[in-house]
């Protein structure tokens, strides 16, 4: 979106007294003239700004979240689908899904493994259950 962000910066850089006109300077950067209007009054942004705008963890929180789960495994004691959504609702305050805790455990799988540790794990949950 590099035309749009040129544009907006014209229009930031605009001097008080000059008048703006969106269809002139959309037309300089190639872009649409409605679209640069709702990208300076803020009511549309590019796809990546509104993407974090919807997440209930935000990333720093969510590296801590995985950093936590990590120290836990380590310990012998990995934590469950509902206790990461307790974690999560510790952090952010917020009330997350199983399905957030799906994509969670998906978007980290390359440090977070959602498998027993060993086979004597997978017997004594069967003879809990």
């Amino acid at each position: 979106m590099p035309g749009i962000n040129d544009a907006i910066r014209q229009i930031n850089n605009l001097n008080l007294g000059n008048k703006l006109c969106y269809q002139k300077i959309a037309t300089n950067h190639g872009v649409d003239r409605t679209t640069l209007s709702q990208h300076h009054r803020g009511v549309q942004m590019d796809q990546k700004t509104k993407n974090l705008n919807q997440l209930k963890v935000n990333p720093q929180q969510e590296e801590e979240l995985v950093q936590y789960v990590i120290s836990l495994t380590e310990r012998h004691f990995p934590p469950t689908r509902e206790m990461i959504k307790n974690f999560v609702r510790g952090i952010a305050k917020v009330n997350v899904s199983e399905t957030w805790v799906t994509h969670f455990l998906h978007r980290h799988k390359d440090v977070l493994t959602n498998r027993w540790t060993s086979p004597m794990a997978a017997n004594r949950h069967a003879a809990d259950s």
